[in-house]
């Protein structure tokens, strides 16, 4: 029950950091351009900041080669998760944008804000070590797939069929973002080698860490200024919760478990329970500000993130029970 309590008390956080941006719109301390603002501040900001100072503390080279197998599982984590939702997304008939959001918001998981307690937790030791290296993976994956998810079809296929060059010129610009370049810089700061004085550090993640707080702030007012309730009409919102929340974690510990040893490879088990964990994770907060930026169905991002949110107190207490 030790993971049931971790992740409920993280779901009582997030509810308390919700009601307070539902409060602060319905009493008019934040309106939509204060909303707008914040929504670019962690965009462009806290997660760049955060992602860099957690992937640079006491992270060696040494660390890289001897938990770096915990990227190449996140790596096929989200091959699978991508092969299945698309699957998904076919055989229920969602089309268009809509089926590109429902795979953006069951692709991605709140590592960030509900994974990193639950990790720390989990595992004092190697937890904060665990995230940094997840964290070069999943900004990876979420700065470029993950955007391309919540942009409208219609307007990737005008620009690239008038002007094909331009078209692909406006990919590489939409994929190199704040949150991209933190992961590059930080991967290069551990290669090398190059020493970051904590003087400097602990601002920066001091900063970083205003991003968790804020989006559920944001998450709450647009929960108020939006309506959303339509989503749990959705039938693929109950098909995705019971196939990537719940039995997808089970199915890749059991792959993860099974299939290295016979391969002649051995894994630490901590590593692979971390896998499963994050597979479970809810909606990130973060694609309902693409989909806020792109002007692009917010609503249904909104209802998907609050539908996973409450679902994952038992869904991941049904993983845990099953991994640990």
């Amino acid at each position: 029950m030790t993971q049931f309590h971790i992740v409920f008390s993280q779901l009582v956080g997030m509810a308390v950091m919700m009601l307070v941006g539902i409060v602060c719109v319905k009493a008019h301390v934040l309106g939509q351009k204060a909303m707008d603002g914040i929504c670019s501040f962690i965009l462009k900001v806290g997660i760049p900041f955060i992602v860099f100072s957690n992937a640079v503390s006491g992270t060696t080279r040494a660390d890289l080669a001897q938990s770096g197998v915990i990227m190449l599982l996140d790596i096929v984590m989200y091959v699978l998760l991508i092969s299945m939702c698309t699957l998904i997304a076919k055989l229920m008939g969602l089309k268009a944008e809509r089926g590109r959001m429902f795979c953006g918001t069951f692709v991605f998981g709140n590592v960030g804000f509900m994974g990193l307690p639950l990790l720390m937790a989990l595992y004092p030791g190697k937890g904060a070590l665990y995230f940094a290296l997840l964290s070069l993976v999943d900004q990876c994956v979420m700065w470029t797939y993950g955007v391309w998810t919540c942009k409208k079809v219609r307007d990737v296929h005008s620009r690239t069929d008038k002007d094909p060059a331009r078209g692909w010129l406006q990919r590489v610009r939409s994929v190199i973002s704040p949150a991209l370049v933190a992961v590059a810089l930080s991967l290069v700061v551990v290669l090398i080698g190059v020493p970051i004085p904590e003087e400097v550090l602990a601002p920066i993640k001091a900063i970083g860490q205003t991003a968790s707080p804020l989006s559920m702030v944001y998450l709450g007012g647009l929960v108020v200024l939006r309506d959303w309730t339509g989503v749990l009409r959705k039938p693929e919102l109950y098909v995705g919760v019971v196939l990537k929340m719940l039995l997808f974690p089970m199915a890749l510990f059991a792959l993860f478990t099974t299939v290295p040893p016979m391969l002649g490879l051995t894994i630490n088990p901590d590593i692979v329970h971390t896998m499963a964990i994050c597979a479970g994770m809810p909606t990130m907060v973060a694609l309902v500000m693409f989909a806020e930026k792109e002007h692009n169905q917010p609503q249904y991002a909104i209802g998907m993130v609050v539908a996973n949110t409450i679902a994952s107190l038992f869904t991941l207490t049904a993983v845990s029970f099953v991994v640990f």
